[in-house]
Order: structure tokens, then sequence, then C-alpha cells
């Protein structure tokens, strides 16, 4: 093998190449650098162009990565000539041997993810001396943070005696006015705990120069740096983001606006108010659900994204091709980028990349009949025709002009792979239409029924479904068959009522909260809200440490 000599190619998170990447290497020696000339070999329609390059004695080298249409990034490359030794600082690259058709020399390969997502900017913004159009501030072009560089309104801190439901059953005790009403227990979570593997990142998916998403990513319980290359995902859905709170839609992603007299980024603001939880019960209630706390308690290894919607728009995401992109795309960011004890780094012949395992998707609210579209859409092209088919609904319409434009390829990877790895759907109190029995999915029992893996979880309250039995026996016979449901209520006051439907094989659940029952005051980390709002927002901050600790993602 020739040991002076490096071959490096581009490609995607598909494996498929990266058109007109370019790449340069440079020498750092005495604390300069100096570029090193390389040698193009062209690619074919399936294989990526190759650039090689003589080393020399070269030991210290940046390498620096170009591609239109994606971010660009620098790795440090390490090498150990008497060994024979190659090092880059990122666990995505993939190592192998190339012979050269021209001189027949063998030689190292090295081929490099060309990325669509990086890291968010983040932007320090004192107010202006005027707001810009009132009631919107200002644009700060990044994320929020203060003057010691936190995210400002992140609640990252330790949370003691958190409660969460970790076992099958639900109810508790139906006469109690705290988390007793459920069989949860309390832990300590502390995402910056000492090697816990806890890290929250924004980031951007797009075209550089194009249209862009925010999207939220907390690694939860090391699922960035495992030694066994499996990266599982729970992709929330959330609420959409068409109401004043979020208004007008030119605010998206990064202006701030006055709300109630405070300043507010509000698209920041809905990642927060989902993903993390306040610490002390004067903040918890206006800081949401947990969603990622629940999943450190749950001592499940994953890594839970939150796509921000921009009135409601979610670009290819709600079919399972423009999914599964970004779930690769996240995968190799996460692992290039997630410092547990060491630096992330991979060497010659013995990678450590992270792929794609198992994946996990939920809707909550009105994000529940967007994450349903995932049932029905196998391509960016289905999803489209949809919109299209909608000539009458506005918004339909307009999101097809926004997704039409979309170079598709740079969207998507295979469905067929995807459909292997989905294997789990929580239903959180969705809203899929005015008549809750007949709008509910008919795409679930047999999507559960296709895979002996497959997971089902459906919570709700009485706002959106009416009637647990009937929705059981008309679009979920198959998948509840033979199970008997549990009732809780109080004896003198029936509008406390609950019930839970959980198969034997622990592979599906269903349950069902009056009103009253999912509706606290005053409690710890549980929200507040009236009793008219039917506990359409507390239920999310019970039941995904239930679906988390009962699902088959990784364990810690």
């Amino acid at each position: 093998m020739a040991n002076n000599l490096i071959a490096v190619q581009v490609e995607d998170v598909n494996g498929d190449p990266a058109p007109d990447a370019e790449v340069l290497l440079f020498e750092r020696s005495n604390g300069g650098r100096k570029q090193l000339p390389g040698t193009v070999v062209a690619g074919g329609l399936q294989t990526a162009q190759k650039v090689i390059f003589d080393l020399g004695n070269a030991t210290s080298i940046t390498i620096e990565l170009k591609a239109p249409k994606f971010f660009g990034y620098s790795l440090d490359l390490k090498r150990d000539i008497a060994a024979g030794k190659y090092q880059v600082n990122a666990r995505s690259p993939i190592w192998g041997l190339y012979t050269s058709e021209a001189s027949g020399e063998i030689m190292v390969l090295l081929r490099l993810i060309a990325l669509r997502v990086r890291k968010a900017p983040r932007q320090q913004a004192a107010l202006p001396s005027r707001d810009i159009a009132p009631p919107v501030v200002d644009d700060p072009t990044g994320i929020w943070i203060d003057g010691s560089f936190r995210l400002v309104n992140l609640c990252d801190g330790k949370a003691s005696r958190f409660p969460v439901i970790l076992g099958r059953e639900i109810l508790g005790d139906a006469e109690k006015n705290n988390w007793e009403r459920f069989r949860a227990t309390e832990t300590t979570v502390d995402p910056a705990q000492a090697d816990s593997g806890n890290h929250f990142e924004w980031l951007e998916y797009g075209d550089p120069g194009g249209f862009r998403m925010l999207i939220a990513v907390w690694e939860i319980n090391r699922a960035g740096a495992r030694a066994d290359g499996k990266m599982d995902f729970h992709f929330f859905f959330g609420p959409r983001t068409d109401i004043d709170f979020y208004s007008p839609p030119s605010i998206y992603p990064y202006k701030r606006k006055r709300i109630l007299g405070q300043v507010v980024q509000p698209f920041a603001h809905l990642g927060y108010l989902y993903l993390s939880a306040g610490c002390t019960p004067d903040n918890f209630p206006d800081s949401g659900a947990a969603i990622a706390y629940q999943g450190m308690a749950s001592r499940k290894s994953h890594v839970v994204v939150m796509p921000i919607n921009a009135a409601g728009f979610f670009g290819p995401l709600l079919c399972r091709q423009g999914l599964h992109r970004l779930a690769r795309e996240v995968a190799a960011y996460v692992s290039d980028n997630t410092w547990n004890t060491l630096e992330p780094s991979s060497e010659f012949s013995a990678g450590n990349r992270q792929t794609v395992n198992r994946i996990a998707v939920s809707g909550y609210s009105s994000g529940g009949p967007d994450a349903h579209r995932l049932f029905r859409h196998n391509s960016i092209a289905e999803l489209l025709e949809s919109y299209h088919k909608a000539k009458s609904d506005a918004q339909s319409q307009n999101f097809a002009k926004r997704l039409e434009p979309l170079n598709t390829a740079l969207w998507k990877s295979p469905v067929d792979e995807f459909d292997r790895k989905w294997a789990e759907f929580y239903s959180v109190d969705a809203f899929y239409g005015s008549s809750s029995t007949a709008a509910f999915p008919a795409e679930f029992a047999p999507w559960f029924a296709r895979g002996p893996d497959r997971i089902l979880r459906v919570y709700a309250t009485t706002m959106r479904m009416k009637s647990a039995p009937e929705v059981i026996a008309k679009k979920l016979a198959d998948v509840f068959r033979g199970v008997t449901p549990k009732h809780v209520g109080r004896a003198k006051d029936p509008s406390y009522s609950a019930d839970e439907w959980h198969r034997s094989d622990g592979r599906a659940s269903l349950a069902w909260f009056s009103s009253a029952y999912m509706t606290f005051s005053g409690v710890l980390y549980m929200p507040t809200e009236p009793l008219s709002d039917g506990g359409h927002h507390t239920i999310p901050r019970v039941v995904f440490s239930h679906a988390l600790a009962q699902s088959k993602l990784l364990d810690l």
C-alpha cells in the first residue's frame, strides 16, 4: 500500500455522490498551513469522484469540504506515519481502500459525508431602541442567547423528585389531587450530570441558500456516543403554529416579538415549551411537557427531534422519504458533534460510525394529523399531490406552492428502509376531526399488524375522543381483541373518570381521561390549566414517560 497517498471522496447520507463537491487539504506546521495538491479521478453516475493527495511527511492536516446545496465544514486529520494510522475528529466518515486504475497503487480511502444540517447560528441580542414593526421587535438572525452564552428561556437544570410513569399501568387513585392520580414514581433528572450523555442543540436543515427548517434536537442517555453504532430516534410533531402567538408568519424562524409585554422568540420558545422542564414550582407551569426530561427518566438511549413548523408547514417531512432523510442527517451530525468523555473520532479500519436504528414517531394535538400523513404518503411526490387535491383548502395550496420548487433528490432517503426502522407510534390527544370516532385513523391497525415488533400507544382526553370503547370497536378491534379495560373514577363525582387498555404482550395501549381527571392546579411538575381546556395541555407531561419506558428503544 502506498503509505503517503490518500483518496478522498464526498457523498451524501444516502451514499450518493455529492454533486460538484470540493475537497481541500492543508498541512499544518510551525503555526502555518500549506495546501496539498490533489489529483482528481472522475466519478460516474453512481460513484463519486475522488481526489488523490500525496501527504508526504505531513502528520497534521486540515480537511475542508465544500459542496453546493450542502453545508461546508472542516475536519482534522492526524497521521502516524510509522504505524500507518489515520484518524479524523468525526464519526460519520467511512474508511476503506482504493486501488488506482492508472497506477495500480493501493491507498487509504476516506469517504466524507456532506450534510444538509448545521448548528443554528446563535446571537446575543440587546433590545433595540424601538421595535421594527410592532409587535415584532427585531431579527437577531439566530437563536437568542444571553450575555453568558446561554439559550434564553431553555430550562435544562436538575429536576429533583421528578414524577414519571415507568410501569405498564398508568392509572392510580382517582380521589387524589396530585401525581398519585397516576402510578407515578419520583426520580432525579439532571441533563448536565457528568457522563450522562445528554445534550440540546438547535439545527438548521435544508438548502444553505434557500429553504431551511429549524429543528430542535436533544440527545438523550448517550445516544450520540454508543459503541454499538446504533442510534434510535423519537420524532415529535407538535402543534401547528398558525395562531397569533407565532404571527405574522414572517417571524419564522428567529424574529422576536412582544407578547403580554414580554420579549419572546416564539419559535425557539416552542421547542423549549415541549422538550425542556422548569425546576421549581414557579417556572414549571410555563415550561410545559418536558418530553426530553421524561425521555431521560425512561433510561432509553435515543435522540428526540422536534421539527419546528412554520404556520403548519413541515416541508417534506410529512412523508416517509422525507422524514428518513432528516433521520440520517441528524444521525451523522449528532455522532460527529457529541462529546461524552472523548472527542468524536474514527480511525482507518476501525470507524465508529453511528446509523439510524429504530424510529418512534409521536403526534400531539394538531401535530397528530400531520404525523398521520406518514401512514399515507411514501414519497414527497405523494405528499405534494395530496396538497394539490385539496383545491378548496387555501393552506394546502400554499403548502403545495412552497413544496413544489424543492429538489426532491436532496430531501429524501429510501422508503423501504424507513419502513423497517419505523416501529413505534404515539398518538397524544390528537385532533383528527370533529367526529372523533369516524375521523380516527383507519391506518393505525393495519400498520400495527404488519410487524411483530411494532408498538402503538394512544392517549386521549374526552375533548379529543368522546368514546374510547367506540374507537376501539370500530377502528382498533384487532389491536385490542380480548383486552379488558381498567376503569377508575370518583364514587361521588363521575366527572373524574379514566380507562386504560393494555395488550398482554405490551405492544399496544390506549388510555382515556375525562377533562377533570387530567386537570390540576398548583401541583409540582404539573402544568396548571383551567378545566375548560380539558387537560389537553397536561396530558403530554403525563404520558410520554409511559410511552418511552414501555418502548423498545435502546436501553441506556
